[in-house]
């Protein structure tokens, strides 16, 4: 290709979910727009899906893969990453008008830093936060150390983006970010023109229900799974729940599923699961307890799939209480309440799938998003 005006460098550690699909999907949009060159660098754990890679090989773009170790505290190793020295190579190989590195690994980016390379164009650094966790009060030490790791973001002069406002005010409480500092700028996925909810079409088929997430305890999976037989055990016969995803419970989800054949089914992790199951779904729950922006719901509203989420983190900017879903806390009775209410009123399943699908197109859909982070880009330049 001819002289790129803007080369913009994506780079994280072990990127996964909700990160990658971001990733994935920005990488995609932008190497389509005029003028700009897209690549990737990728410092991967060993259990960095393989699948990730088969993406990047897809999309056809420059990318740089190295391994690193995943033991406590590995992360701090990354202050001796190859970032500088690929940054570089793209700068000499593409000889672009200028350059941008976005990060996308919060309060760690700051051990990247300084990026020093020997390269003839102006550099900008963008970081995104990707939700940002609570700290235990014990854990005084820990919280200390990845402040001074943060604040380098400062020190670089570092342009700063953040998923979800949550995100904002917690790095401004445990790092001493300032608000100011952040823009918020959603994650972002294509219009694959897909639509779920088969009841809505069809009321004589069963509310699928659908959980894809880790099967953990901080996602909230048992929570669901009391609802479900709740309601089943209620007389309300005519559901299904399909449960995806991988953890460290997973196996215990699927021993349960086995034991509920009648009305409940395992899938594991499901590839590419937007396309390939959310669209049978007509409800998506996640009754989690902490969250970033995920995917998963962005997801389940292009489909025009509504969503029973607690009012927690991202999902507060996902979720529309009434308009395209509904808040519950992590209690069974309230979410197998909510379910019972879309199993009983079809008209109602039928508002919540068409506006969820308007909520996506409003704030979700990548050709927004995307264009958000490319007018960012190029004002860390002015």
């Amino acid at each position: 290709m001819s002289r790129p005006k803007i080369l913009i460098m994506h780079f994280a550690n072990s990127p996964n979910t909700g990160v990658w699909a971001l990733m994935r999907t920005l990488m995609g949009w932008l190497k389509d727009q005029d003028g700009i060159a897209v690549a990737t660098g990728i410092l991967a754990r060993k259990s960095w899906p393989h699948s990730y890679r088969q993406d990047l090989e897809h999309l056809g773009i420059p990318f740089f893969i190295s391994r690193v170790g995943s033991f406590p505290g590995s992360y701090l190793l990354n202050y001796f990453s190859p970032l500088s020295r690929w940054v570089k190579n793209l700068h000499d190989r593409f000889r672009p008008e200028r350059m941008v590195v976005h990060l996308h690994d919060a309060w760690i980016s700051g051990i990247y830093l300084p990026i020093k390379a020997d390269i003839s164009c102006p550099l900008s650094i963008v970081d995104t936060f990707h939700g940002v966790r609570t700290y235990k009060k014990s854990a005084v030490i820990k919280r200390l150390l990845h402040a001074v790791i943060a604040r380098r973001l400062i020190t670089y002069n570092v342009t700063l983006t953040s998923t979800d406002n949550p995100g904002i005010i917690r790095a401004n409480h445990y790092f001493g970010l300032p608000c100011e500092m952040f823009q918020q700028i959603s994650n972002g996925i294509e219009d694959k023109g897909l639509w779920g909810c088969p009841r809505s079409m069809d009321p004589s088929q069963p509310l699928q229900i659908g959980y894809i997430s880790a099967f953990d305890d901080r996602k909230g999976w048992r929570y669901l799974v009391a609802a479900v037989e709740q309601l089943y055990s209620e007389g309300n016969r005519n559901i299904k729940l399909i449960l995806a995803g991988s953890g460290a419970e997973q196996k215990l989800a699927h021993k349960w599923a086995g034991e509920h054949p009648q009305y409940a089914s395992f899938k594991g992790y499901v590839t590419n699961a937007g396309t390939n199951l959310i669209p049978h779904l007509d409800v998506l729950v996640l009754p989690t307890n902490l969250e970033g922006m995920p995917m998963v719901l962005i997801e389940a509203i292009s489909c025009g799939v509504p969503i029973i989420a607690t009012p927690v983190d991202g999902n507060l900017d996902v979720v529309i209480d009434g308009y395209n879903g509904f808040f519950v806390e992590r209690d069974a009775g309230q979410i197998a309440e909510r379910l019972k209410l879309l199993l009983n009123n079809i008209e109602l399943l039928r508002k919540l799938s068409k506006q969820a699908k308007l909520s996506f197109l409003e704030k979700f859909e990548i050709n927004r998003v995307g264009n958000m982070f490319l007018n960012l880009y190029k004002t860390t330049f002015d």
